[in-house]
């Protein structure tokens, strides 16, 4: 007889109190997503590649195309610059596109056959999305980071004070 990952066969007295037993189907869902959390983003700490190539975009929009419309007054935007109108735009870009990548990503699990593998064991549903989402949003929290600084770079050039390192 096997028991879910993390939990023993015998329960015992002195079980913690962040045992998923001690909170039932709450504290099961919780510490399953929190595992299934830890995998995605443990996957982009073996491939940063796509953290990279993924904040490259953002960037560009930024770097080129911010200061661009800023010298080319073609946009009228009185004496607001133009990256105060592109920077927060570009943040909502970067977390669309973060969570298409996401679900696309589930998709081809399926197709590889992980997400059936994934399906059999005695995770609840609910955690594997609510994991997955997680882990999305902690990746979209740092490029909304990286994103962010490139923005206070450009508007205080001078200053060079980095705010979130």
């Amino acid at each position: 007889m096997s028991a879910p990952l993390g939990v023993p066969l015998v329960a015992s007295a002195e079980a913690p109190a962040t045992h998923p037993r001690r909170f039932g189907f709450a504290g099961l869902v919780v510490a399953r997503a929190g595992t299934m959390c830890l995998v995605e983003l443990q996957k982009l700490r073996h491939d940063r590649t796509e953290l990279i190539t993924r904040a490259i975009q953002p960037a560009l929009w930024l770097l080129i195309f911010g200061e661009t419309f800023t010298r080319l007054r073609a946009i009228p935007t009185g004496n607001v610059p133009y990256l105060d109108y592109l920077a927060p735009g570009i943040l909502a870009q970067s977390a669309l596109f973060i969570s298409i990548f996401y679900g696309i990503q589930i998709i081809w699990e399926r197709d590889a056959g992980v997400l059936a593998k994934l399906l059999v064991t005695p995770t609840p549903r609910i955690a594997l999305v609510t994991g997955k989402a997680f882990a999305a949003g902690v990746r979209a929290l740092v490029q909304a980071l990286v994103v962010q600084e490139l923005g206070l770079l450009r508007m205080c050039p001078k200053s060079r004070l980095l705010v979130f390192v």
